[in-house]
C-alpha cells in the first residue's frame, strides 16, 4: 500500500506539468489533455507513419496549463480535450474554431472482480457495510465528478463513511484498493479504471452519470486547416478508434453510459 501511495504522490507532483515549446520543424502542433496521453500518443505515432508528416505534441493538465499556453502563445493546430468541461473551457477561452467528438471517457463505478456484491448502480453503494474508497474534497477532476455522483445519487451518508484519500486524475490507489479487497467500490475515469487488473467496472445510467466526451479542437492558431482537418479525420477512423477502444475509452459510436 506505502507503494501505491508513492505512486499517486508522484503522479500529483508530475502528472500535469505545463506544456513546452513546440518542435519548429514540425508539420502539426498537438496539445492535449493529460487524462488520455496514452491513446493519443499512440495515435499520432501512428498518424506520422501513415501521413509522412511530423507532429510535435504536448499534453497536460488543459484547465491550468494548456489553454492558457495556447492563449499566450498564439500558436498549436489541434487540441484534444478529455471531457465537455475542458471543451468549455477552451471556448470560454476563445481559441477554438471547431470541435468533433472522437471517443467516450466516462466517469464509472469499479467493484472487485466478478462483482460479488452484487453491485449495478451506484444505488447499491447504500448496501448495509459497502466499503467505499473516494478522493478527497478538492478541485481536481476525480474529486469534482465523484461528488457529482454522491450528490445525483443521495449517497452523502456512504459518503461520510468512506475511505477518503488524496487520489489525483490519473492515480489508481482506489483502484488497487478494491482489486485487493482493502475496498468494495471506488468511482474513477473508464480510461483508469481499464488499467487495473482485478475490477469490474459498472456503467452509470444516462439520467444521473458523467459521460465526459472527448472532442478534437481545431484552434484559431491553426497554420494549415488541411493539415489539421486531416489529423481529425484520422482520430475519427479506424485505427484511431481501435487504439482508444485498447485504452479502456468507448469509440465515438458506444453508448457512453448504461441505458
Amino acid at each position: 500500500m506505502r507503494k501505491l501511495m508513492l505512486a499517486a504522490v508522484a503522479l500529483s507532483l508530475f502528472g500535469c506539468a505545463g506544456p513546452a515549446k513546440h518542435d519548429p520543424d514540425a508539420d502539426l502542433r498537438v496539445y492535449g489533455s493529460h487524462r488520455i496521453k496514452e491513446p493519443v500518443t499512440e495515435i499520432i505515432s501512428a498518424f506520422e507513419a501513415d501521413s509522412g508528416l511530423k507532429v510535435s505534441a504536448r499534453l497536460g493538465c488543459v484547465r491550468p496549463h494548456i489553454v492558457p499556453a495556447i492563449k499566450r502563445r498564439q500558436d498549436g493546430d489541434v487540441l484534444i480535450v478529455g471531457s465537455g468541461a475542458e471543451l468549455k473551457h477552451a471556448q470560454d477561452a476563445g481559441v477554438i474554431v471547431s470541435a468533433e467528438a472522437i471517443a467516450w471517457n466516462p466517469f464509472v463505478l469499479a467493484v472487485k472482480k466478478g462483482n460479488p456484491l452484487g453491485v449495478a448502480s451506484p444505488a447499491d453503494l447504500k448496501k448495509p457495510g459497502m466499503r467505499l474508497v473516494l478522493p478527497k474534497a478538492g478541485k481536481h477532476c476525480v474529486s469534482r465528478l465523484s461528488n457529482s455522483i454522491i450528490e445525483k445519487w443521495d449517497l452523502a451518508d456512504q459518503a461520510a463513511q468512506a475511505r477518503h484519500l488524496n487520489l489525483k486524475c490519473n492515480t489508481t490507489v482506489g483502484l488497487e484498493m478494491v482489486a485487493q479487497g482493502e475496498a468494495d467500490a471506488t468511482l474513477n475515469w473508464r480510461i483508469v479504471a481499464a488499467q487495473v487488473d482485478g475490477i469490474d467496472i459498472i456503467p452509470i445510467d444516462k439520467a444521473k452519470g458523467e459521460p465526459c466526451e472527448c472532442f478534437a479542437v481545431i484552434l484559431k492558431s491553426v497554420k494549415s486547416t488541411e493539415i489539421a482537418g486531416k489529423f481529425v479525420q484520422f482520430l475519427k477512423g479506424d485505427q484511431a478508434q481501435e487504439i482508444f477502444r485498447k485504452s479502456g475509452l468507448l469509440d465515438r459510436n458506444e453508448n457512453a453510459l448504461a441505458e
